[in-house]
C-alpha cells in the first residue's frame, strides 16, 4: 500500500478555513498554478501571480453573485475592499500563505517570467514665480563667487500609505559638503553578503508538498531541477502534545492511510509514522479523550471519531482540520466506538446502551439497552449481523444486528468459570459451584477486610477482569480474550475454550492486544514496554461437541465425567501458540507506564504503543535472516514464522511537565545562515529538552538535574548552542530555608555538562537561586538568590568575577542593557579567570555592559561592568504608587518596570520622566520589548495571560 505522504497535497499541517485551489494540485502537473486558480495556460500574455486580496476576492465575489446576481462589479469591489479591512490578521493569513503558495506554482509553471511594468510618462510641473528667480539668480554672473545651494522641487507620483505627505510639494537642497552620518538617529548598511542571503532565501522556499514532510527529497521540489536544501523550515501555528491522562489508555489506533492517532487529555494528536512527527493536534473535547476510531471505508478517507470522558463524541476532518458533528448522549464516559460505514457510528454509552449514530445528520438511528454493563463489543469480520458484547461478568452475541432496525433479541449469554488459581478455566458453571465461588470470593473479601490487606483483593480481581474481547479475524467463530496473566481463544460455535496462551512466567502482564489478519498471529503488549508475538502451531485439530446449546451456557467443553473428576486443564487445549520473538524491553519512568497498542493495517509488520509520558515507540517487525532484509515492502505475509526479530525504529518523544521556556535569541542578519528557531524546555524531572518549533521535534534531551529546572538562559546567539540552567533541591532537616543549588552549563551539540559553583555547593546550605541572567553580548552572567548577594561570573571562561557584599540589597529584578560597547586596551592587571594562566597577552578586547536592579524597596541601581571590574553608577529613588518590582526589560532609553500590583512603570532616562499605568490586571510574571530598531511595543505576561 503507497504511504500517505507519497500523495501531495493531501494533508495540512495547521488549521486552514478553506480548501484553497493549491491543495488540489498534483505533483505531475505542467500547469500548477492555472490549475490552482481554474484559469487557462497562456504562453503570450502571463498574468502576475495573485496576491492574498486577490485571493480573498477570487473566493468571496462567488458568494456575493450567489445571493445578489445582479450586482455590479463596481459595487462587488467596494464590499470586498470594505470586508479585508475589516478582517484580523490571523484571518488574512489563510490568503496570505495561499499568496505565496500561488507564487511558487507560477515560477514553477513560468520559470522565465518577469514583471515589466510599462513605464508612466513623467510630467514636469510648470515652474514657479520663486523657482524661476531662483534660477535667474542662480546663473547671474554676481553669484559665480559665492554659489547658493540649488532648489529642486518636484511631485511624488507613487504612494506611501497614508502619509500626509503624498502629492505635495517637498523642497531639497543639494548640499556640496557630505554629511555627518553619526548625527543621523538611523544608520543602515546593506552589503552584497546580505543581500546574497536574501536572494538565496526566496530562492529556497518550501513548497506546499514540503509542509507535510521534512524528509522529502530535493529531486520532488519543483522550484528548480537542483534546488537546495532550506536552511530553516518554516514556522507555523502548531500545537506541541505533551503527556497523556491514564484515561487515554486504548486510544491508539492506525488507520488505513498510514496515519496514526491518539487521545492526549483532551486533544486529538495525528502523527505522521513516516516522518515520525506530529501533523495535526484537534481540540474540541472538554474532557479527557477516551476512545478514538479511524474511517474504513474506501470512499471516505482521513476521518475519525473520538469520545471523551464526558459521553461527547465528535467526527472530524483531517483535510479542513476541523470537526464535522458532535453528538452526545450523557455525561459518563464512553467505553468504546466503531465506524460501522462512512455514515453510521456504533457506540456504546454506559451503562448498558448500545446506540448507533448517524455522523452526518447528528441524530440515532436506534438505541438499545441491555440488562448487564457493556465495557465494549466487536464486530464479526466474517457475518456482518453478530456483534459480540462484553460484559463485567459475561459476553453476549447478538446475531440480529442491522444498521436499520434495532435489534430485538437480548443476545446470547456466555460464562467463563474460574479454573485453578482464579484464573477463568473450563469448568462447568453449574448451582453448586456457582455457590462455592460466591462462598470463596465472600470468605476471601471478609479476610481482607479483617486483616486490612485489599491489595491481594484488587489484583485478583484485576487478573480476573477481561481488558479485552474481539473476534479472531482470520477464523471464523473465534473469540479471543486478554486477561493480565493469559489470552484464551474460544470458539462460540462449539462452546469452548480451544486455545490458551500463559503470560506469567515468560514476560510481565499484558497491557494491551492486537490480533493480525494476515496470518494467525497475535502481538501482546507487557506493561514492561515490551511486545510479544506468538503464532499458531499447525496440526492440531478441535475436538468435536454436542449440538444442542441453551441460550445460557458457558463457553467452556462439555466434559463426558463430573467437574470433580476432570483432568488437568492443560491436557484438553486443541489449539496452541508459540512464542515467535519478544522486542526488548523499554526503560520506562517511575509513574511512567504503557496506555496502547496499535499495528500498522496495510503491512501488519509494523507496531507501535503508546506510553503516559507522551513517546511513541515504533517497531518493525522483520525476518531474523539477513538475506531477506533487501525487501521494499515487509508484510507480516511475506515473512516467515520460523525466524522474526521485533526491533525498535523509531521513537515519538513528546514534552514532559516544564517548569522553565526559553526562546532561543530572535533572527538577525548575523545568524541569517544558520538559525534554527530552538526552544529549551526545563522539565519537572531535571531533564533539559531542546525543541524545533518549526517541525515540532525534539531534538535533544539530556539528564541534567537531580530535581526540577527553574530557569534556563541561552548563552549563545550564533548560532543558539549552549545553554545555563539552574534547579535546587531542599536539605531533610533544614528549617531556615536553606537549598542545596545546581548551577549547570550545557553544550546542545555535543551534550556535554558541566557543573558550576562547586565549591558553593559542597556547603551545608545557602539561600535558593532565584533568576539567572546573560548579557546581551554573552560574556557575562549574573546568578541572583533570594536572601544573598548577587554574583557576576565571565562566561566565556564559566568564572567568577565577583561576589557583591553581604549587606547589598537582596534583588527583584534584574536587566542588562542593550547598550554596550568593546574597545581594546593594554590588560595591566589580571581577571581571577586568568590567575593561574599565562600574562603574555598585553593587548586585549574590553566589553562595557550595563545593569539595571531593583530591591524590595523599589530603588533602581545601576552598575558598569568592564572586563573584570564592576562600578556602581546611579541610583534612582523608589517610585511611590509602586510595589514590589517583579520584572524589567530595558531598551533605547526607555527602562520599563512591573510590579505585583499589575503597575507598569515606565522611566525615560533622557528626560528623567516616569509614568505610570495601572493595568488592574494582577501581579506582572515578565515583560519584553518587540524586536527591532525604534520598535517600542511591549508585550506583557500576566497570571491569567497576555
Amino acid at each position: 500500500m503507497t504511504s500517505f505522504l507519497s500523495q501531495p497535497r493531501t494533508i495540512v499541517l495547521h488549521k486552514p478555513r478553506k480548501v484553497f485551489g493549491s491543495f488540489l494540485v498534483t505533483k505531475e502537473s505542467n500547469t500548477p498554478y492555472s490549475d490552482a486558480t481554474k484559469t487557462s495556460h497562456d504562453g503570450e500574455k502571463i498574468k502576475r501571480p495573485m496576491n492574498a486580496f486577490m485571493v480573498f476576492s477570487h473566493y468571496e465575489r462567488k458568494k456575493i453573485i450567489e445571493v445578489q446576481p445582479d450586482i455590479h462589479n463596481a459595487e462587488i469591489s467596494k464590499r470586498l475592499g470594505k470586508k479585508w479591512k475589516e478582517l484580523s490578521d490571523s484571518e488574512k493569513h489563510p490568503y496570505i500563505q495561499e499568496a505565496e503558495r500561488l507564487r511558487l506554482l507560477h515560477l514553477q509553471e513560468y520559470p522565465g517570467y518577469k514583471y515589466c511594468p510599462k513605464k508612466k510618462l513623467k510630467v514636469t510641473p510648470p515652474k514657479s514665480f520663486i523657482d524661476t528667480q531662483l534660477e535667474n539668480r542662480a546663473k547671474s554672473p554676481l553669484n559665480k563667487t559665492a554659489k547658493a545651494p540649488e532648489r529642486h522641487t518636484f511631485k511624488l507620483q507613487s504612494t506611501f500609505g497614508g502619509n500626509s505627505f503624498v502629492n505635495s510639494r517637498l523642497k531639497l537642497s543639494t548640499r556640496t559638503t557630505p554629511i555627518n552620518t553619526s548625527n543621523l538617529s538611523l544608520k543602515l548598511t546593506i552589503d552584497s553578503k546580505f543581500k546574497a542571503s536574501i536572494r538565496n532565501s526566496k530562492s529556497k522556499l518550501i513548497p506546499v508538498s514540503g509542509f507535510v514532510s521534512n524528509s522529502t527529497s530535493p529531486s520532488s521540489t519543483p522550484l528548480s531541477t537542483t534546488p537546495t536544501p532550506s536552511p530553516m523550515a518554516p514556522i507555523l501555528n502548531r500545537t506541541i502534545p505533551g503527556t497523556c491522562h491514564p484515561l487515554n489508555q486504548g486510544t491508539l489506533t492506525w488507520g488505513q492511510d498510514g496515519l496514526m492517532a491518539y487521545g492526549s487529555h483532551n486533544m486529538v494528536v495525528v502523527v505522521d509514522p513516516a516522518t515520525v512527527q506530529v501533523v495535526q493536534c484537534l481540540n474540541k473535547h472538554r474532557a479527557n479523550v477516551v476512545v478514538v476510531d479511524w474511517v474504513t471505508s474506501d470512499t471516505t478517507r482521513l476521518q475519525l471519531a473520538s469520545g471523551d470522558a464526558a459521553g461527547q463524541i465528535v467526527s472530524w476532518d483531517l483535510h479542513a482540520g476541523e470537526h464535522l458533528r458532535q453528538v452526545q448522549d450523557g455525561n459518563l464516559p464512553v467505553h468504546q466506538l466503531r465506524w460501522v460505514n462512512s455514515t453510521s457510528l456504533l457506540a456504546v454509552h454506559p451503562p448498558n446502551h448500545l446506540i448507533l449514530w448517524d455522523m452526518v445528520a447528528g441524530t440515532k438511528v436506534w438505541k438499545k439497552s441491555y440488562g448487564d454493563s457493556i465495557l465494549g463489543f466487536d464486530l464479526s469480520p466474517f457475518h456482518p449481523d453478530t456483534v459480540l458484547l462484553r460484559c463485567e461478568h459475561s459476553f453476549l452475541t447478538v446475531t440480529d444486528f442491522s444498521l436499520v432496525k434495532c435489534p430485538k433479541s437480548e443476545g446470547k449469554k456466555f460464562y467463563l468459570v474460574a479454573g485453578k488459581g482464579g484464573s477463568p478455566g473450563r469448568g462447568v458453571e453449574g448451582t453448586e459451584q456457582k455457590m462455592n465461588t460466591k462462598s470463596t470470593k465472600l470468605r476471601r473479601m471478609v479476610r481482607s477486610m479483617v486483616l486490612g490487606d485489599m491489595g491481594e483483593l484488587e489484583q485478583q480481581d484485576k487478573v480476573n477482569d477481561c481488558m479485552s474481547a474481539v473476534f479472531h479475524p482470520g477464523v471464523k467463530n473465534q473469540v479471543v480474550l486478554a486477561y493480565s496473566k493469559e489470552v484464551l481463544i474460544v470458539d462460540t460455535e462449539l462452546g469452548q475454550t480451544v486455545g490458551q496462551i500463559n503470560v506469567d512466567r515468560s514476560n510481565s502482564p499484558l497491557a494491551g492486544m492486537e490480533v493480525a489478519r494476515q496470518k494467525p498471529v497475535i502481538f501482546l503488549l507487557h506493561e514492561s514496554g515490551s511486545v510479544s508475538v506468538w503464532s499458531l502451531k499447525n496440526g492440531l485439530t478441535v475436538a468435536s461437541t454436542p449440538i444442542m446449546m441453551s441460550k445460557s451456557q458457558s463457553l467452556l467443553s462439555f466434559p463426558s465425567t463430573p467437574a470433580s473428576s476432570m483432568p488437568p486443564m492443560d491436557g484438553l487445549l486443541e489449539v496452541s501458540y508459540e512464542s515467535l520473538t519478544v522486542s526488548e524491553h523499554v526503560r520506562l519512568g517511575k509513574n511512567c507506564r504503557v496506555l496502547g497498542l496499535a499495528v500498522k493495517p496495510s503491512t501488519q509488520a509494523e507496531v507501535a504503543f503508546l506510553t503516559t509520558d507522551g513517546r511513541i515507540f515504533f517497531l518493525n517487525l522483520g525476518s531474523a535472516d539477513s538475506s531477506a532484509m533487501d525487501m521494499p515492502i515487509v508484510t507480516l505475509s511475506s515473512l516467515s514464522t520460523t525466524s522474526m526479530r521485533l526491533t525498535v525504529s523509531a521513537i515519538l518523544s513528546s514534552l514532559s511537565p516544564s517548569k522553565a521556556v526559553r526562546m532561543c535569541p530572535p533572527l538577525t542578519t548575523k545568524n541569517w545562515g544558520e538559525y534554527r528557531p530552538l526552544l529549551a524546555v526545563g522539565t519537572v524531572t531535571g531533564h533539559v529538552q531542546v525543541l524545533n518549533v518549526s517541525t515540532g521535534l525534539v531534538e535533544r534531551e539530556v539528564a541534567v538535574h537531580s530535581a526540577p529546572v527553574l530557569g534556563l538562559e541561552w548563552t549563545s546567539t550564533n548560532p543558539a548552542a549552549s545553554l545555563l540552567s539552574f534547579a535546587y533541591s531542599s536539605i531533610t532537616g533544614s528549617s531556615s530555608g536553606l537549598v542545596r543549588n545546581e548551577l549547570v552549563h550545557m553544550d546542545i551539540i555535543t551534550g556535554k555538562v558541566k557543573h558550576l559553583r562547586t565549591e558553593q555547593g559542597r556547603e551545608a546550605g545557602e539561600p535558593k537561586i532565584t533568576m539567572i541572567r546573560v548579557s546581551h553580548l554573552k560574556k557575562y552572567f549574573v546568578v541572583a538568590f533570594a536572601s544573598g548577594p548577587f554574583e557576576l561570573w565571565d562566561l566565556t571562561k564559566l568564572c567568577i568575577l565577583r561576589t557583591m557584599p553581604k549587606k547589598f540589597p537582596h534583588i527583584t529584578a534584574l536587566e542588562w542593557s542593550p547598550l554596550h560597547t568593546a574597545r581594546v586596551k593594554k590588560s595591566g592587571s589580571v581577571s581571577p579567570c586568568e590567575k593561574e594562566g599565562s600574562k603574555e597577552q598585553n593587548m586585549k578586547e574590553v566589553t562595557k555592559e550595563h545593569i539595571v536592579l531593583t530591591d524590595h524597596d523599589g530603588q533602581l541601581y545601576h552598575f558598569t561592568v568592564e572586563g573584570h571590574t564592576i562600578k556602581d553608577g546611579t541610583k534612582i529613588p523608589a517610585e511611590t504608587g509602586l510595589g514590589t518590582i517583579t520584572c524589567i526589560c530595558w531598551k533605547s532609553d526607555m527602562i520599563v518596570r512591573g510590579d505585583t500590583e499589575g503597575n507598569v512603570n515606565i522611566w525615560n532616562m533622557k528626560t528623567r520622566q516616569s509614568k505610570n499605568i495601572h493595568t488592574g490586571r494582577g501581579g506582572v510574571k515578565r515583560m519584553s520589548f518587540s524586536p527591532g530598531k525604534n520598535n517600542m511595543k511591549i508585550i506583557v505576561l500576566y497570571d491569567d495571560g497576555v
